[in-house]
Protein backbone atom coordinates (compact mmCIF):
# COMPACT_ATOMS: atom_id res chain seq x y z
CA UNK A 1 0.00 0.00 0.00
CA UNK A 2 1.36 3.34 -1.26
CA UNK A 3 0.74 6.33 0.91
CA UNK A 4 0.00 9.20 -0.72
CA UNK A 5 1.80 12.24 0.66
CA UNK A 6 -0.48 15.52 0.16
CA UNK A 7 1.79 18.95 -0.38
CA UNK A 8 -0.10 20.74 2.47
CA UNK A 9 2.06 18.51 5.06
CA UNK A 10 5.47 19.12 3.23
CA UNK A 11 4.93 22.69 3.43
CA UNK A 12 3.88 22.43 6.92
CA UNK A 13 6.88 20.31 7.73
CA UNK A 14 9.15 23.42 6.57
CA UNK A 15 7.14 25.75 8.96
CA UNK A 16 8.03 23.22 11.44
CA UNK A 17 11.21 23.76 10.76
CA UNK A 18 11.85 27.50 10.62
CA UNK A 19 9.78 27.82 13.73
CA UNK A 20 11.78 25.30 15.36
CA UNK A 21 15.02 27.43 14.52
CA UNK A 22 13.86 30.16 14.96
CA UNK A 23 12.92 29.34 18.85
CA UNK A 24 16.37 27.64 19.33
CA UNK A 25 17.91 30.75 18.09
CA UNK A 26 16.17 32.90 20.49
CA UNK A 27 17.37 30.47 23.09
CA UNK A 28 21.30 30.61 22.17
CA UNK A 29 21.20 34.20 21.77
CA UNK A 30 19.66 34.60 25.24
CA UNK A 31 22.55 31.66 26.63
CA UNK A 32 25.21 33.59 25.00
CA UNK A 33 24.11 36.90 26.68
CA UNK A 34 23.81 35.65 29.83
CA UNK A 35 27.60 34.02 29.43
CA UNK A 36 28.89 37.14 28.31
CA UNK A 37 27.20 38.72 30.96
CA UNK A 38 28.51 36.25 33.42
CA UNK A 39 32.32 36.95 32.64
CA UNK A 40 31.59 40.73 33.06
CA UNK A 41 30.69 40.67 36.24
CA UNK A 42 33.10 38.48 37.21
CA UNK A 43 35.75 40.69 35.83
CA UNK A 44 33.94 43.31 38.00
CA UNK A 45 34.51 41.43 40.94
CA UNK A 46 38.09 40.61 39.75
CA UNK A 47 38.72 44.31 39.87
CA UNK A 48 37.42 45.28 43.04
CA UNK A 49 38.61 42.95 44.74
CA UNK A 50 42.58 43.34 43.18
CA UNK A 51 41.66 47.01 44.16
CA UNK A 52 40.97 46.62 47.63
CA UNK A 53 44.03 44.85 47.92
CA UNK A 54 46.05 47.25 46.76
CA UNK A 55 44.97 50.07 49.13
CA UNK A 56 44.87 47.97 51.91
CA UNK A 57 48.17 47.05 51.04
CA UNK A 58 49.27 51.28 50.75
CA UNK A 59 47.69 51.49 54.36
CA UNK A 60 49.86 48.16 55.64
CA UNK A 61 52.97 50.63 53.72
CA UNK A 62 52.09 53.47 55.45
CA UNK A 63 52.35 51.83 58.69
CA UNK A 64 55.13 50.00 58.51
CA UNK A 65 57.41 53.49 57.94
CA UNK A 66 55.32 55.02 60.67
CA UNK A 67 56.24 51.62 62.68
CA UNK A 68 59.97 51.38 61.71
CA UNK A 69 60.72 54.66 61.89
CA UNK A 70 58.91 54.98 65.85
CA UNK A 71 60.64 51.93 66.74
CA UNK A 72 64.33 53.08 65.66
CA UNK A 73 63.64 56.22 67.55
CA UNK A 74 61.44 57.13 69.73
CA UNK A 75 61.36 60.15 70.86
CA UNK A 76 61.58 61.28 67.06
CA UNK A 77 60.49 58.69 64.81
CA UNK A 78 56.75 60.16 64.21
CA UNK A 79 58.81 63.57 63.51
CA UNK A 80 60.49 61.51 61.16
CA UNK A 81 57.67 59.89 59.94
CA UNK A 82 55.62 63.17 59.44
CA UNK A 83 58.16 65.29 57.55
CA UNK A 84 58.67 62.33 55.18
CA UNK A 85 55.56 62.38 54.57
CA UNK A 86 54.99 66.05 53.85
CA UNK A 87 58.71 65.82 51.92
CA UNK A 88 57.29 63.34 49.68
CA UNK A 89 54.07 65.44 49.11
CA UNK A 90 51.65 62.87 50.92
CA UNK A 91 49.00 65.83 51.64
CA UNK A 92 45.71 66.17 50.12
CA UNK A 93 46.48 69.38 48.77
CA UNK A 94 49.73 68.97 46.79
CA UNK A 95 48.21 65.77 45.10
CA UNK A 96 48.97 62.28 47.25
CA UNK A 97 51.97 60.06 47.11
CA UNK A 98 52.68 55.95 46.97
CA UNK A 99 54.92 53.42 48.12
CA UNK A 100 55.97 50.36 46.42
CA UNK A 101 56.67 47.32 49.19
CA UNK A 102 58.78 45.54 46.76
CA UNK A 103 61.06 48.48 45.68
CA UNK A 104 61.30 51.28 47.36
CA UNK A 105 63.21 50.26 50.76
CA UNK A 106 66.46 52.42 51.87
CA UNK A 107 68.86 50.35 53.85
CA UNK A 108 70.10 52.15 56.82
CA UNK A 109 72.63 51.16 59.55
CA UNK A 110 69.75 49.99 61.32
CA UNK A 111 67.08 49.02 59.62
CA UNK A 112 65.36 49.01 56.17
CA UNK A 113 62.63 51.78 55.85
CA UNK A 114 59.96 52.10 52.72
CA UNK A 115 59.86 55.26 50.52
CA UNK A 116 57.15 57.03 49.73
CA UNK A 117 57.01 58.75 45.90
CA UNK A 118 54.69 61.84 44.84
CA UNK A 119 52.65 61.42 42.54
CA UNK A 120 52.19 63.69 39.71
CA UNK A 121 48.70 65.01 38.71
CA UNK A 122 49.38 64.75 34.88
CA UNK A 123 46.85 62.99 32.73
CA UNK A 124 46.87 58.99 33.02
CA UNK A 125 48.93 57.11 32.85
CA UNK A 126 50.56 59.25 35.70
CA UNK A 127 53.51 58.29 37.75
CA UNK A 128 51.16 56.14 40.70
CA UNK A 129 49.55 53.84 37.89
CA UNK A 130 50.47 51.13 39.24
CA UNK A 131 52.53 47.95 36.82
CA UNK A 132 51.50 43.97 36.62
CA UNK A 133 54.14 41.78 36.59
CA UNK A 134 52.83 38.64 35.49
CA UNK A 135 55.45 35.97 35.90
CA UNK A 136 55.35 36.94 39.51
CA UNK A 137 51.51 38.02 39.94
CA UNK A 138 52.57 41.16 41.56
CA UNK A 139 51.47 44.99 41.21
CA UNK A 140 54.48 47.62 41.53
CA UNK A 141 56.48 50.73 40.05
CA UNK A 142 59.09 49.38 38.55
CA UNK A 143 58.83 49.62 34.70
CA UNK A 144 60.68 46.94 34.27
CA UNK A 145 62.00 43.64 35.40
CA UNK A 146 64.98 41.69 34.47
CA UNK A 147 65.28 44.08 31.44
CA UNK A 148 61.78 43.48 30.29
CA UNK A 149 59.28 46.39 30.45
CA UNK A 150 55.85 45.48 32.24
CA UNK A 151 52.60 46.66 31.01
CA UNK A 152 50.61 49.59 32.91
CA UNK A 153 47.82 47.94 34.54
CA UNK A 154 44.10 49.18 35.08
CA UNK A 155 45.03 50.14 38.58
CA UNK A 156 46.12 53.80 39.88
CA UNK A 157 46.56 54.05 43.61
CA UNK A 158 47.13 57.29 45.28
CA UNK A 159 47.83 58.04 49.36
CA UNK A 160 46.89 61.29 51.47
CA UNK A 161 48.38 61.90 54.70
CA UNK A 162 46.73 64.85 56.50
CA UNK A 163 46.27 66.17 59.90
CA UNK A 164 42.90 65.13 61.10
CA UNK A 165 40.17 67.85 60.89
CA UNK A 166 39.40 69.82 63.44
CA UNK A 167 42.35 68.34 65.60
CA UNK A 168 45.10 70.50 66.98
CA UNK A 169 46.89 67.05 67.79
CA UNK A 170 49.66 67.10 66.45
CA UNK A 171 50.33 62.93 67.15
CA UNK A 172 47.50 61.79 64.72
CA UNK A 173 47.30 61.76 60.95
CA UNK A 174 44.36 60.31 59.10
CA UNK A 175 45.67 58.45 56.06
CA UNK A 176 43.71 57.91 52.71
CA UNK A 177 44.08 55.42 50.15
CA UNK A 178 42.14 55.72 46.85
CA UNK A 179 42.65 53.58 43.94
CA UNK A 180 41.04 54.07 40.58
CA UNK A 181 40.49 51.84 37.44
CA UNK A 182 38.63 52.45 34.38
CA UNK A 183 35.82 50.72 33.78
CA UNK A 184 34.32 51.23 30.52
CA UNK A 185 33.79 54.73 30.15
CA UNK A 186 33.26 55.60 33.92
CA UNK A 187 35.96 55.22 36.56
CA UNK A 188 35.71 53.06 39.68
CA UNK A 189 37.18 53.91 43.24
CA UNK A 190 37.77 52.11 45.94
CA UNK A 191 39.23 53.98 49.31
CA UNK A 192 40.21 52.68 52.65
CA UNK A 193 41.02 55.57 55.12
CA UNK A 194 42.33 55.06 59.03
CA UNK A 195 43.78 57.24 61.93
CA UNK A 196 47.29 56.66 62.37
CA UNK A 197 48.73 57.75 66.20
CA UNK A 198 52.01 57.91 67.56
CA UNK A 199 51.81 55.32 69.72
CA UNK A 200 55.16 55.83 71.49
Amino acid sequence: MKRKISHNQKGFTIVETLVSLTIFTIALVGLLSITGRGISDTTIARNRMTANFLAQEGLESVRAIRDTLIQRDQTNGWGDFTARMTTANCEESTGGCDIDPLSDVVSTSVDQVLVAHACTQSPPPNNCTLRFDSSTGYYGYLPATNGQPLPQSVFTRIITIDPVNGSSDPNERVVTVRVHWNKGLHTEETQVTENLYNWF
